[in-house]
């Protein structure tokens, strides 16, 4: 009898893209936007930004953006991957992702994203052989 198994286990790979736009002249002091919960940050060298800085904190498990000065009217666009530490469950799992914009001239304000992610069994069985008398 002969036997084959499949068996694919794959983690998610997120890319959040966070875009902040001022409406009048505000100097950015800090952007923070912490790893969602069940999420590894995934890779230093993905990290991008328009303006300013980006790092990954790992004592407090967020990124810290340090966008600088916004004219009126500009945008700074920053991202960073993360993945999902272990495979999900089957059916659809919630993650939750908020931002927090600080700036010297403004009171603080946040942004949160919501991805409803659904995981499905990929497992395939093949069993063949032959009978004998």
């Amino acid at each position: 009898m002969e036997s084959a198994k499949k068996l694919s286990i794959l983690t998610l790979l997120l890319v959040f893209i966070i875009s902040c736009q001022d409406s009048e002249k505000s100097n950015l002091s800090l952007l923070s936007d912490p790893i969602p919960a069940n999420m590894i940050f995934e890779n230093s060298a993905a990290i991008s930004v328009s303006q300013g800085t980006g790092n990954f904190d790992g004592v407090n498990n967020r990124m810290v953006f340090n966008v600088g000065t916004l004219t009126a009217g500009s945008t700074a666009t920053l991202s960073f991957q993360a993945r999902v530490k272990s495979v999900l469950d089957a059916g659809t799992t919630t993650i939750v992702n908020t931002a927090l914009v600080s700036a010297g001239n403004a009171p603080e304000e946040n942004a949160t994203a919501i991805i409803a992610s659904s995981a499905a069994i990929d497992l395939t069985v093949n069993i063949s052989g032959s009978s004998s008398a």
